[in-house]
């Protein structure tokens, strides 16, 4: 009997041991400046056009991890410096593999009526060849954007061709399987070689929480 219930103490300890350090191993969710989603959300179902005058839709985001900003070549202060920042970070992800690989960027234009498919073309060329420049209808536009909540609104001028468009400054994150896996954001204010340090830091640390 001594040695029964030996074994049976034996046999819980064991299995309370694996318990305790499986939940050890798990990883600790990171903190990132944005938000991590726990249960990614699926995108919906959209249809618009790249700077090569082809069609940019839900199979674009599949195999990838995608970094999406919303903005559009006339901006004067928000994209320019954003724009940047994700070129260096796509420039210093170029030295990691396992993450540059599968890493796309995409500017989708909230200024459908001045960016079209040749005009990005144009502006996208400055960066490097895994970075794709969108556009639509302004209908097409506004439902995408409004599936992660960003907003924009075009600021009238009195010379007709020189309105502005006030948007947000986030970056979204869609995950592989073609899911918002996180809200990324910073400081307007921040230095291009800053805010790509923060992305870079974030980015990565993503990857190694979410498989």
């Amino acid at each position: 009997m001594p040695i029964i219930i030996l074994s049976i103490f034996s046999i819980a300890a064991m299995i309370g041991g694996m318990y305790f350090s499986g939940h050890l191993s798990v990883k600790p969710k990171p903190s990132i400046k944005g938000t991590l989603f726990d249960k990614a959300i699926p995108v919906k179902p959209f249809s618009l056009i790249d700077h090569h005058n082809k069609k940019f839709s839900l199979k674009n985001f599949k195999g990838k991890w995608s970094f999406i900003f919303f903005g559009y070549t006339h901006c004067p202060d928000i994209c320019p410096n954003t724009m940047n920042a994700l070129n260096i970070t796509s420039i210093e992800l170029s030295n990691y593999p396992k993450f540059f690989s599968n890493t796309q960027f995409i500017f989708v234009s909230v200024d459908p009526g001045r960016d079209t498919p040749e005009i990005l073309a144009k502006y996208i060329r400055f960066f490097g060849d895994n970075f794709i420049a969108v556009t639509g209808s302004t209908t097409k536009i506004t439902a995408f954007a409004r599936n992660f909540g960003i907003l924009h609104k075009v600021t009238p001028h009195k010379d007709p061709s020189k309105y502005t468009v006030a948007h947000s400054g986030h970056i979204l994150l869609i995950n592989p399987k073609a899911e918002w896996q996180a809200l990324l954001r910073y400081p307007h204010t921040s230095k291009s070689k800053n805010k790509s340090k923060h992305i870079i830091y974030d980015y990565t640390n993503i990857r190694g929480y979410i498989k």
